[in-house]
């Protein structure tokens, strides 16, 4: 009976360790920075006034946005009700699912050659199969004329 008592024990053991040895790789989601993507620039080929530039992380149907807005010119001198946009709009094919903007109220804050690190934020639709595959990036400038964008930029789910 301590044969089998030894045995049984010996073979418990291993099966233990094999299992919790075992671990399942992680898994790296896809990162697609996205360049400046601008709100106006002053003549072609100059550098922007304003721009928002980071990374989108994806996963199996949404993504995770994180970046930062930024300036090298004092766009809220004298106007503090000011404020530059980010908007963030996620697509699967052309049909729009989600959207989300990141905007500062302009104050002493933001000034010359500023930039302003916004916190990561998820986009899309969980339920949604498939999921989202491109997001759509615009910088907006909003006063209380209105409000102006630049060129969108689309930062595409790699295959």
């Amino acid at each position: 009976m301590k044969r089998w008592v030894a045995r049984l024990a010996v073979g418990m053991a291993a099966m233990t360790a094999a299992t919790v040895g075992v671990a399942a790789p992680a898994q790296a989601y896809p990162v697609t920075p996205y360049p400046n993507v601008c709100w106006q620039k002053q003549s072609a080929g100059s550098p922007c006034y304003l721009w928002t530039n980071g990374t989108v992380t994806w996963y199996n149907r949404t993504a995770s946005v994180a970046g930062a807005i930024a300036s090298t010119y004092h766009f809220c001198y004298g106007h503090p009700f000011d404020r530059p946009e980010a908007v963030f709009e996620a697509y699967a094919g052309a049909t729009k699912i989600d959207s989300h903007v990141v905007s500062i109220m302009c104050d002493t804050l933001f000034t010359f050659s500023d930039s302003f690190g916004f916190d990561p934020f998820g986009i899309g639709d969980t339920n949604l199969v498939g999921g989202i595959n491109r997001i759509k990036i615009t910088m907006c400038y909003k006063t209380s004329f209105g409000r102006s964008c630049g060129d969108p930029y689309n930062a595409n789910k790699p295959s």
